[in-house]
């Protein structure tokens, strides 16, 4: 691949489409019930035991004040894995692994979604992809345990 182009995962959250980063994403797994949390926030949906570690799953959709469609066959979790952290993000729909060069990036755009967690949006075959800005979305989720555990 050339130093050029970008590789995100496309996903679905209600009628939005949405890219992230595939360097982030550690797998994406079928939905699995989940064990409710006390005292969780609003974001957190559960946990649930993915290769002898706790995930705790969240809903991206509350932070971009989009309604989630009702878990279906096609509903995933997007593990994301880090250095400082283990979650799952919980999607409508997972698409699959996209590749475009750098320069189909289209930045500024107003929509539906809050800016500061969309970095660009880009044009791929009929549908737009907001590509998030994960620092945002990981610090944004942080608050609301922080503020959870406060209570």
């Amino acid at each position: 691949m050339e130093s050029n182009a970008i590789k995100v995962l496309g996903f679905a959250l209600g009628e939005q489409w949405f890219g992230l980063d595939l360097s982030m994403v550690k797998e994406v797994v079928e939905w699995s019930d989940l064990a409710s949390v006390p005292k969780a926030p609003g974001c957190a949906l559960g946990i649930f035991n993915y290769h002898g570690r706790i995930i705790t799953v969240v809903d991206p959709a509350h932070f971009f004040n989009l309604t989630p469609k009702r878990v279906s066959p096609d509903t995933r979790i997007i593990i994301l894995s880090g250095e400082e952290y283990s979650l799952g993000l919980r999607v409508d729909h997972a698409e699959k692994i996209e590749s475009f060069p750098r320069d189909m990036l289209l930045t500024g755009r107003e929509g539906k979604v809050e800016k500061n967690f969309i970095k660009a949006v880009v044009p791929i075959e009929d549908k737009l992809y907001n590509l998030l800005d994960p620092e945002p979305l990981l610090d944004s989720i942080e608050e609301e345990f922080s503020a959870a555990n406060e209570r």
